[in-house]
């Protein structure tokens, strides 16, 4: 499978702060694949895609890029994007968690 490029933007209209614990660590004191995925997971719960750096070592860790489908389930079909959304996404924030 090849590798997929992902690019970052230059001003990330998001930011999510978290602290690596230790049940995030592998036996080789490394960021834990399966940790990575939640902690993707609750950034994107929380806006929808983001980079992973460590803070300490100002350095990516982690590029990562989730797309987001609208679905009108009475019709059983695609949506198209809320405006209540787009305002949201337009809208600069930092969440710290």
């Amino acid at each position: 499978m090849p590798r997929i490029k992902v690019s970052t933007p230059d001003n990330p209209r998001f930011r999510m702060e978290r602290k690596v614990g230790i049940s995030d660590l592998n036996y080789a004191k490394h960021l834990d694949s399966t940790a990575m995925v939640a902690i993707l997971h609750e950034a994107r719960l929380q806006m929808l895609g983001f980079t992973v750096n460590n803070a300490a070592l100002d350095q990516i860790v982690c590029k990562a890029k989730a797309g987001v489908v609208f679905m009108d389930f009475d019709k059983h079909q695609l949506a198209d994007v809320p405006a209540a959304f787009k305002t949201r996404i337009e809208m600069p924030q930092v969440r710290v968690a």
